[in-house]
């Protein structure tokens, strides 16, 4: 308690409790109900063609590689709850101190330091929208392609009359699943 602000602390305790209690809540319930969905999914589809389940899992090697990712994430988490907290322990120190602040003329200094600090803020969330952004946009086309080559498999097999309409568009609906689930899961974890 000594090494942080006062405001810095309640800026953690209020980031970091809810995201403990979030994450309690909402992921073990979140994790046993995306496993069940993409096993079965997986499973079904596996069953009746095993060339159409690995084009469902297309795109899994690159979401698998998102640790990497969660890594960047959880920087650019900290990175933000620590610029909140001097922000947050500024406007205290400056709330509480206006007084001296006013009698010794360092509004213009203490306005100058704000500054900085929001500055510093806009960066980093520039930065994460940025990379966020991108890291969306690859994950869309991946999803894309991923989509389009269990369709066109779904196709192909319809064409040459292997399967029927009525297995195409539980392929298809079944893919679709898997892929959502096993983001999902990646997600999570």
């Amino acid at each position: 308690l000594r090494e942080f602000h006062s405001g810095e602390i309640l800026n953690r305790l209020e980031g970091d409790v809810g995201g403990v209690v979030s994450g309690i809540i909402n992921f073990l319930p979140g994790l046993l109900t995306q496993l069940v969905q993409f096993i079965g999914a997986f499973a079904i589809i596996l069953y009746y063609d095993w060339v159409m389940a690995l084009f469902a899992l297309a795109s899994a090697p690159i979401l698998v590689l998102s640790a990497k990712l969660m890594k960047i994430m959880r920087r650019y988490n900290e990175q933000t709850r620590k610029i909140n907290g001097e922000i947050l322990s500024f406007n205290e120190e400056a709330f509480q101190n206006i007084q001296l602040v006013k009698a010794f003329d360092l509004a213009k200094q203490r306005c100058r330091l704000l500054k900085e600090l929001l500055e510093k803020y806009k960066t980093i969330q520039l930065s994460y929208a940025k990379m966020s952004v991108v890291v969306s946009l690859a994950m869309g086309v991946l999803g894309l392609i991923a989509g389009y080559g269990c369709y066109g498999w779904a196709i192909y097999r319809l064409w040459t009359n292997v399967i029927s309409y009525g297995q195409m568009t539980m392929f298809l609906q079944l893919s679709s699943n898997l892929s959502s689930s096993f983001s999902a899961l990646t997600s999570m974890v």
